[in-house]
C-alpha cells in the first residue's frame, strides 16, 4: 500500500560530480525546485563511465530523506533511496521509466513505487 501524507514537502536539489578516477567531487546545492524542473533535471542527467564527468543528482527532502540517481546508460539509473527517520536505506538498479515514478512519488509525498526492487544496505 501506498502511502500519502497530504503535505506539501519542500524539495531541493544537488549534484555531484564523479571524476574520471571515480572519485566523488564537489556537492553542488540547489535551492528548492518543483516536480516538473527534478524531471527535467533527471530527464538531462548525463551518462556516467569509466572516463567520463558524469555525476549524480540528488534531492533531499526537509524530512531528510533523499533521492539521488545516476545515469549508467541502456535506460538505467543507479537509484539510492534514504529515509532515517523510517529506518529505510536501499539502493539499486532501475528503468529510467521507474526512476521518474519514484521521483514523482518523492515529491507527492507518498512511499516510492519500486522501492521493493531496490536492495536494502
Amino acid at each position: 500500500m501506498r502511502m500519502v501524507t497530504g503535505l506539501p514537502r519542500r524539495i531541493s536539489w544537488y549534484h555531484q560530480v564523479i571524476h574520471e578516477d571515480g572519485e566523488p567531487g564537489k556537492l553542488v546545492s540547489g535551492k528548492h525546485i518543483n516536480l516538473d524542473k527534478a524531471l527535467i533535471l533527471l530527464a538531462s542527467l548525463p551518462r556516467t563511465v569509466p572516463g567520463s564527468r558524469g555525476g549524480i543528482r540528488g534531492f533531499l527532502a526537509e524530512d531528510e530523506s533523499f533521492l539521488e540517481f545516476m545515469n549508467i546508460g541502456n535506460d538505467e539509473f543507479q537509484v539510492r533511496y534514504e529515509n532515517p527517520k523510517a529506518g529505510i536505506y536501499r539502493m539499486g538498479l532501475l528503468s529510467y521509466q521507474k526512476a521518474r515514478e519514484m521521483l514523482t512519488d518523492f515529491f507527492t509525498g507518498e512511499r516510492p513505487r519500486w522501492l521493493n526492487e531496490l536492495e536494502p544496505y
